[in-house]
């Protein structure tokens, strides 16, 4: 039971996090400067690289760089249908619980996000560590 409700919360978290980008992206027009601009001009300008690939297709020695760039925008394709398919199954599994369940899956996924940044924010304030010197005989 309780590995379900781990489920439950990751869904409603990705989802929850998806429809906040949205409503960001919807909210805040684009405002572009002059060196917004520029610098959209400038990348336009330069030779496109081409798209990093995954396995098992980046161990092949041989694509074209055509063959490249289709992979890459049918994997993109493929990851926003993903996307959609988890937003999607995530709102059609909160319609069923009942509204005790979604304040339960709410603060879970409040203590998830929580943990997550504090975990980041470790990560960003810990010091490297450095290889500890080695006795010399």
């Amino acid at each position: 039971m309780s590995m379900s409700r781990w489920c439950v919360a990751a869904l409603v978290l990705s989802m929850m996090s998806v429809m906040e980008v949205r409503a960001e992206a919807d909210a805040a027009p684009e405002v572009q400067t002059k060196e917004v601009v520029k610098e959209k001009a400038e990348k336009a300008e330069k030779p496109a690289k081409p798209p990093r690939l995954v396995k098992p297709w980046s161990g092949l020695t041989d694509l074209t760089p055509e063959q490249q760039t289709k992979i890459a925008d049918l994997r993109k394709s493929f990851n926003e249908q993903r996307k959609a398919i988890d937003v999607k199954e995530n709102e059609e599994i909160m319609a069923l619980l009942s509204e005790e369940q979604k304040a339960e899956v709410e603060k879970m996924t409040e203590k998830k996000t929580v943990e997550s940044k504090k975990k980041s924010e470790l990560k960003v304030d810990a010091p490297k560590k450095q290889d500890a010197p080695t006795a010399v005989e």
